[in-house]
This record gives structure tokens, sequence and C-alpha cells, in this order.
């Protein structure tokens, strides 16, 4: 698996990213102990459409939104082993 294309709906509005592993790679990357907030933010921008970045830059604004919705997208596009 190179690429795929993940849905969520997240508080009522449909977005959608499209990952591959280079940008998937890149999260893991920049993710450090003490840096966790700022690659998540990174991460959803990098792999959002363009018809959703201003929907997911709103989102980002509240309290761990960067994380949660961080953690669901990478969820969906990991596969099971």
């Amino acid at each position: 698996m190179e690429s795929k294309r993940v849905e969520l709906i997240v508080k009522g509005k449909d977005l959608v990213f499209d990952v591959n592993l280079e940008a998937y790679n890149k999260y893991l990357n920049e993710t450090t102990p003490t840096n966790k907030i700022g690659p998540a933010k990174n991460f959803l921008m990098r792999t959002v459409t363009p018809e959703c970045k201003e929907e997911v830059r709103a989102l980002l604004d509240l309290p761990s939104a960067a994380l949660q919705v961080a953690a669901q997208v990478l969820d969906e596009f990991t596969p099971d082993i």
C-alpha cells in the first residue's frame, strides 16, 4: 500500500485526506517526545484535500484536535498485520 484516501466525519464535517507513504514517514520522523502537536498539524494539512483544507484549518484550533484526527487518519492508513 503506497497511498490511500481516508474519509472521516469530524464534528459533522466530511473530511478527506490523501495519505501516502512519504507523508506517513515524514510525520513519524518529525514527531519527538517534546513535539507532537506541530507534526500532527503539518501531517493533516499536507494530506487534506484542497476542498477540505479550510474545515481542517478551523478544526485544528480546538484543543487536542490535531492529535485525535491524525490518530484516526493514521489508523485508517496503516494496515493490520
